[in-house]
């Protein structure tokens, strides 16, 4: 879901499985990251951009961490979303 980009591909993830990805590598030794193709020539709502913000904004807040976020206690659902 990212139109703002010089090399769309179709099929890919979207912004949310991104994020859950980048949430679960919490407690990994990283040690940086990087964002790339994003054309601000072809982003005409700024989707791109604001979902590339927020993945990077994502990531930082991961590296905070030692240890994966633990799971919500949400109401029972018996499966995920995705």
């Amino acid at each position: 879901m990212a139109p703002g980009t010089g090399t769309p591909e179709a099929g890919g993830w979207t912004s949310r499985e991104v994020k859950r990805i980048i949430r679960g590598l919490a407690g990994l030794n990283f040690v940086g990251a990087d964002v790339v193709e994003v054309a601000p020539a072809y982003d005409h709502a700024e989707i791109t951009a604001i979902a590339a913000a927020d993945i990077v904004h994502d990531f930082l807040s991961m590296l905070m961490y030692s240890e994966p976020p633990k799971p919500a206690n949400l109401p029972s659902r018996s499966m995920d979303e995705l």
